[in-house]
């Protein structure tokens, strides 16, 4: 039977890693078998702007007292100052080695002011990415600040499982550990009662345990075990006593969009266990007896089962911080910043967050969104509006909402969008109606205005925004949309290519074709393609795939199975 999960379970599972990782403001994480790099790509990302100064850098910026009590706002959501992310698989499969390579690698800056494919980075970082298994110590690991192992542990071989815990909570030991799993008991749910089978708990689309100890039947042909919730609290519990940790939160995520028709929601449970870690603080001597009795243990563990040899560096990438970084220019600097760049987009009126991924902007302000905001407090010309009313009329005040508005009047013309034309054999400059004198208003044109007042292209009624100013014919009043009566300037010949005549409509068509059936794939119906780099069983019911091109990629709900962590 179809289950859906919205978002994604595989997403769900990373908000949660996410959340904790903004909440503790943790600056570096290592991804225990990282598979492609989802996590790693994700963490890569830099934050938009720096934490605020200290009092020490503001004295050093020689910040008016009077503008210190100004509020400069906080964010809605945290963001996070990674320094260093590492990530750790066996990477038996080359492709997932090359799309993990690539997830680390700064991304290329965009010319000209307006970069949307990145923002500037104002925190350097390091990434690197390591070849090997968790048995084999890593002394780099050691003391890493996070450790993230989100659908990893269900897929150690017996002889690798022993060294889990002891390795990355005895001998690392990070200040925080995250672990994800999928839940056993859930599997029921993408099934009916009628299905199960009492004796070999066989159903469609699952896969019988492979290691032969129970007849239990798995989302995912690599899964060595799955827990029941009892398991895995047994488990956690266990490990935390034994090297040193509390555990700060042990829940689940991921629930079906659909109702359960037998009501089965509060027996089964989520889909995924999630279990946060925290290192218990303690003297530093006590602390080396954990680590000194894992290293005991993941010896005597090595006379007994294969190890692998030393992890092996196949990839670096350092992400260096902007220049401009915690340089800024003068406050009047950035207000003439501020009123030229508003002058450029032919607008007074713009929203602070928007303004601020002008790369200009942000850079002369040396990465601090705060000297933005003071600023624009300090100029006669600027004003910041922190309060918005939304279409419903709702007050919205946080800073996201903020918006600058010019009051003053520009002393210059905005810059020319587009090349100046040449002169054409007459002498004479071009007269295309295409381009418009810098004097010209909406009613010196008769084509433009109609005599009929209230006639479509008059927009002597429309309201310029919280600053009345002259708008040119190109510039649409916030909250307009195009082909509605508001749109101050559509002819009847425009009309052809309106929404209502079909171009809206044939856009959503294709949305839906590619669209289609979104967020429904990661049910038990669902083919499960290649994952994890193990060689795939036959799903019960389910012919081999040719291809692993899927939106979904396991069972369990994994973006993608490309790690191996055995």
């Amino acid at each position: 039977m179809r289950v859906t999960f919205i978002p994604p379970l595989f997403l769900q599972r990373r908000v949660w890693i996410l959340d904790i990782l903004r909440q503790e403001k943790v600056t570096e994480v290592l991804d225990v078998g990282c598979g492609e790099g989802s996590l790693l790509g994700t963490l890569c990302q830099p934050a938009p702007w720096l934490d605020p100064p200290d009092a020490q850098t503001k004295k050093r910026l020689e910040i008016d007292p009077e503008l210190e009590e100004v509020d400069v706002g906080q964010d809605d959501i945290s963001n996070l100052h990674i320094s260093r992310v590492v990530g750790l698989d066996l990477f038996t499969s080359e492709q997932d080695l090359d799309f993990a390579k690539l997830s680390i690698q700064p991304p290329p800056q965009d010319a000209g002011p307006y970069g949307y494919n990145s923002c500037n980075r104002f925190d350097p970082m390091r990434a690197l990415l390591y070849r090997g298994g968790l048995e084999a110590i890593n002394e780099d690991f050691v003391n890493m600040e996070c450790i993230v192992a989100t659908e990893v542990i269900e897929h150690l071989h017996t002889s690798v499982l022993p060294f889990f815990a002891p390795v990355i909570m005895g001998v690392y030991h990070p200040r925080l550990f995250l672990i994800t799993t999928p839940n056993y008991t859930y599997n029921a749910r993408f099934s009916t009662p009628s299905d199960l089978n009492s004796s070999e708990e066989v159903r469609l689309g699952g896969y019988p345990d492979p290691t032969e100890r129970t007849n239990r039947v798995f989302r995912h042909s690599d899964h060595k075990f799955e827990w029941t919730e009892a398991e895995f609290q047994e488990y956690c519990t266990k490990v935390a006593s034994e090297w040193g940790y509390d555990i700060v939160e042990m829940t689940g995520v991921g629930r079906a969009v659909e109702p359960d028709p037998w009501g089965r929601e509060k027996e089964l449970g989520s889909a995924s266990f999630v279990c946060c870690f925290g290192r218990k603080d303690m003297p530093s001597d006590d602390r080396q007896d954990f680590e000194t009795k894992a290293r005991k243990l993941v010896q005597k563990l090595g006379t007994q089962h294969d190890v692998g040899s030393a992890h092996e560096l196949v990839d670096n990438a350092d992400h260096p911080a902007d220049e401009a970084a915690y340089h800024p220019d003068s406050l009047d600097a950035i207000a003439a910043s501020v009123t030229a760049a508003l002058r450029d987009m032919g607008t007074r009126y713009v929203r602070l967050e928007e303004l601020w991924f002008n790369k200009t902007i942000s850079r002369i302000c040396g990465g601090w969104l705060e000297m933005l905001v003071w600023a624009v407090e300090r100029s006669p010309d600027l004003e910041l509006r922190r309060r918005e009313i939304d279409a419903r009329g709702e007050d919205e005040a946080g800073r996201s909402y903020w918006h600058i508005e010019h009051t003053g009047l520009f002393s210059e013309p905005p810059t020319p969008l587009w090349p100046e034309f040449e002169h054409g054999e007459d002498g004479e400059g071009d007269t295309s109606l295409d381009l418009i004198p810098p004097d010209w208003e909406p009613s010196e044109s008769e084509a433009w205005s109609s005599s009929t007042e209230g006639a479509e292209g008059d927009i002597s009624g429309i309201e310029a925004g919280p600053s009345t100013f002259v708008r040119g014919p190109a510039t649409k009043k916030r909250g307009d949309t195009l082909g509605t009566d508001m749109h101050g300037g559509w002819s009847s010949e425009d009309a052809e290519l309106s929404p209502a005549n079909g171009w809206e409509h044939q856009a959503y068509e294709w949305g839906d074709e590619q669209d289609n059936g979104w967020g429904s794939g990661w049910g038990w119906e669902d083919p499960a393609p290649q994952g994890k780099g193990k060689e795939r069983a036959h799903p019960i019911g389910h012919p081999r795939l040719e291809s692993s091109a899927s939106s979904t990629t396991g069972w369990d709900g994994d973006q993608s199975d490309g790690s191996d962590t055995s």
